[in-house]
C-alpha cells in the first residue's frame, strides 16, 4: 500500500498498492500519481523528480547568441553592400558626364542646313 505521503520524489504510485519508479523520458514530483513527460531536448533518466532545464536553456542562449552574431554581420555586409553601390553609382554618372558631355554648350548634334 502506497498512501500518498509515502510517495518520493521519482516515484509514482498509480493504485494504492505500489510505488513505482519514474519512467525514463518522464518526471515525477514528490505524490505523484502518475509520470509526466519531460519537455523537449530535456534529459530526464529513469527515476527523475523533476526535469532538468539547464541543457534546453543553454541551448537557447547559444541560439540566441549566434543568431545576434549572424544578424550583426549580415547589418554590417549590407551597410558595406550599399556603400559599394553608392560609390560605384557615383563613379558611373561621372563617366557618364565625362563622355557625353551636356548638350548646348556650342555643340550641335544636327548639321546645319539640312
Amino acid at each position: 500500500m502506497c498512501p500518498r505521503s509515502l510517495v518520493r520524489a521519482g516515484e509514482f504510485c498509480p493504485a494504492s498498492w505500489k510505488n513505482l519508479t519514474c519512467w525514463q523520458g518522464h518526471y515525477c514530483k514528490p505524490q505523484s500519481i502518475y509520470p509526466v513527460k519531460c519537455p523537449m531536448l530535456t534529459p530526464c533518466p529513469e527515476g527523475t523528480a523533476y526535469p532538468r532545464a539547464y541543457r534546453m536553456t543553454g541551448l537557447l542562449v547559444a541560439v540566441i547568441l549566434f543568431g545576434m552574431v549572424l544578424a550583426l554581420r549580415l547589418s554590417r555586409g549590407i551597410a558595406d553592400l550599399i556603400q559599394r553601390f553608392i560609390r560605384f553609382n557615383s563613379v558611373i554618372t561621372d563617366l557618364t558626364h565625362y563622355m557625353n558631355p551636356a548638350k548646348g554648350a556650342g555643340h550641335s548634334d544636327s548639321v546645319a542646313g539640312l
